[in-house]
């Protein structure tokens, strides 16, 4: 049970923080909240 908590907050700190990278780098930062599209402008 309290694995779950902590897979959810890893998992949320990762896209708030690809979030702010992609803000960096000129591209919209909502791009990384979406599993699998974030992984797309990166290419």
């Amino acid at each position: 049970m309290i694995g779950n908590y902590i897979f959810i907050g890893l998992v949320l700190i990762s896209f708030f923080g690809l979030s702010k990278l992609f803000a960096k780098a000129g591209i919209e930062s909502w791009k990384g909240f979406i599993p699998f599209y974030n992984f797309l402008p990166t290419l």
